[in-house]
């Protein structure tokens, strides 16, 4: 199957999920407390709407994509990009909003989907989301494996011997 769909899998640890789910490379990192962190920060952030910093959630997005080898400047180049916070309450100089920032890239048309994303809570620099759906914009190998042929026997036969009888 992982042949067919160029999908290794996931490994999570405590603090979050990496996943391996395009054409045999690192696409996607995903915070394994999001629930609980998001219910913390919609209790104790809500920031003046003039506190808003598109430009700092911008620059902390493309260098964690820099970072795990993504292309920032393709990226750029090919897509449209979308910085938005979470949520705005209120009206005129009451507006507030959550620091929880989507800075995303986007092709073809409106709605079409996005091409990488990147979710950041700014004020602790707080790493929510990050992957990437085209290839083309992973800039890493794909991972090989050398025995695959004997990994896969090794997996049949452990089928085999664990089944239950008939």
């Amino acid at each position: 199957m992982s042949q067919f769909t160029k999908i290794i899998g996931t490994v999570t640890t405590g603090n979050y999920t990496y996943c391996v789910s395009v054409d045999f490379k690192f696409s996607y990192l995903e915070g394994t407390r999001q629930d609980a962190h998001r219910s913390q920060w919609s209790r104790e952030y809500s920031w003046p709407i003039s506190q808003l910093d598109t430009n700092a959630a911008y620059q902390l997005a493309t260098q964690w994509l820099g970072n795990v080898s993504m292309d920032v400047e393709g990226l750029n180049r090919d897509c449209k990009l979308h910085i938005r916070p979470a949520a705005i309450t209120g009206v005129g100089d009451a507006r507030r909003f959550l620091p929880l920032y989507s800075v995303y890239w986007t092709r073809g048309p409106e709605g079409y989907g996005s091409v990488a994303y990147v979710e950041i809570f700014l004020p602790t620099k707080t790493l929510v989301e990050l992957r990437v759906e085209d290839s083309k914009y992973i800039l890493r190998k794909p991972l090989q494996f050398t025995n695959l042929d004997y990994l896969l026997s090794q997996t049949n036969t452990l089928v085999q011997t664990n089944a239950p009888a008939a």
